[in-house]
């Protein structure tokens, strides 16, 4: 199936709202708003719409493609070096993964050699750190984390 130019823009677009619409739901607003750009007054769908244009007006194709993907990478923490992410990206870190690619999002495993998950705290410093790592690329733009744990073994993060 292939996708028109102008369709493939509307979805692009529509993806990059919903990453911007998360972006400011946690708190994090692209650089013009950091700055000191006063937000617009209006109803928070067109605000979210709006923030979603400048983002995206600011990103290039390369950025805005990148948004798109989820990956996976290797290590307990956003710091850890692993020889996978080296062959894989040609990077050691996962947060080096984060911020050479600019991806949209990261998905965790446990039991397939990425070996990410131990615990709730595990998961957490590693979460926060590769969303310091996407935050301080160039799109400013969080993460989507997603876990693969369906079937198997898997770790209960109670």
């Amino acid at each position: 199936m292939s996708l028109s130019r102008s369709s493939a823009r509307r979805s692009l677009s529509a993806a990059i709202a919903v990453v911007a619409t998360a972006a400011m739901v946690n708190g994090v607003h692209p650089p013009a708003a950091v700055a000191g750009t006063a937000r617009p007054q209006i109803g928070p769908g067109l605000a979210a719409e709006a923030v979603a244009k400048r983002v995206m007006h600011g990103m290039s194709l390369d950025q805005k493609i990148a948004q798109l993907f989820v990956v996976s990478v290797w290590g307990k923490s956003a710091n850890e070096v692993n020889p996978t992410n080296q062959t894989n990206y040609g990077v050691d870190t996962p947060a080096q993964v984060i911020q050479k690619y600019g991806v949209g999002g990261v998905i965790y495993f446990n039991n397939s050699g990425t070996d990410n998950v131990d615990d709730p705290a595990q998961v957490t410093a590693l979460s926060n750190g590769l969303q310091r790592a996407a935050i301080s690329s160039n799109t400013h733009i969080p993460l989507i984390v997603a876990i693969d744990q369906e079937g198997g073994n898997v770790s209960s993060l109670d």
